[in-house]
């Protein structure tokens, strides 16, 4: 299973046992050859206009993981950093940093 397919599940798992109905999906990415580090940002999707009260600091530190990948191409393992970076609340979007909510304009 892919590192990203991982990933959106845990964040819909974490959404699921804070009582969100979410949907995480796939937002920007990127790959630095050099040192073999790949990024990737995904949205998190929900109706709900507010998150539970623990759910902001509970899904940073699933940002803060890096998941082991290997490279399609090359079969050569790479480190994955991803993290969700927006959200759509109660259809708002939101930067997502340091477990902290900033309104997009």
């Amino acid at each position: 299973m892919k590192p990203e397919t991982k990933f959106r599940r845990a964040v819909v798992k974490l959404a699921k046992s804070f009582g969100i109905e979410a949907v995480c999906e796939d937002y920007m990415g990127g790959v630095d050859s050099r040192t073999r580090k790949a990024w990737k940002t995904f949205i998190l999707k929900s109706d709900k206009a507010d998150l539970p009260e623990g759910f902001a600091p509970a899904l940073e530190q699933l940002n803060n993981e890096t998941f082991e990948g290997i490279h399609a191409m090359t079969g050569l393992p790479f480190r994955v950093e991803m993290a969700v970076r927006v959200m759509k609340l109660g259809g708002s979007y939101f930067n997502f940093k340091d477990a902290t909510l900033i309104a997009q304009s």
